[in-house]
């Protein structure tokens, strides 16, 4: 296993984002999805098992059951991001676009502090990367505030 395979796997079957969280917080989310729980495992140890694995169960009976694996620690999601970005080639704007808002969160020095308009901003412009690859929903909510 290597990060080459891994960010093809990420460009293929994973997702980088952004979402509120209630009405005033953001949450990132990097994850990868795959109906081969072992694939997912292996990119979690490669990832020193940052994260966690999760059951998705078939909301139809004709659909297989699959998993989903997802980061949301800011600096484990900067780590990961910054290791795939040379590889990346379908979801590379997404990925920087994240990282740009995780240095900016960071400067901050307390992570808790008000958004400012380069955040806002930056949010704006994933919503518009996730709507050109493939439409406004991510895992069937809207992108955007709820």
């Amino acid at each position: 296993m290597d990060v080459k395979y891994i960010a093809g796997f990420f460009d293929g079957d994973g997702h980088a984002s952004i979402s509120w969280s209630g009405s005033a917080s953001l949450k990132l989310e990097v994850g990868f999805c795959n109906n081969y729980r072992p694939i997912l495992e292996e990119i979690r140890c490669y990832f020193h098992n940052y994260g966690k694995i999760y059951f998705i169960k078939p909301k139809l009976r004709r659909q297989k059951e699959s998993f989903r694996y997802k980061i949301w620690r800011m600096r484990e999601v900067k780590e990961i991001l910054e290791e795939m970005l040379p590889y990346l080639r379908i979801k590379k704007r997404q990925a920087e676009l994240i990282l740009e808002f995780i240095n900016l969160r960071l400067a901050h020095g307390y992570i808790r502090t008000p958004y400012t308009s380069s955040e806002l901003e930056i949010f704006a412009q994933l919503q518009n990367e996730h709507k050109k690859l493939g439409g406004e929903r991510i895992y069937g909510r809207k992108c955007g505030r709820k």
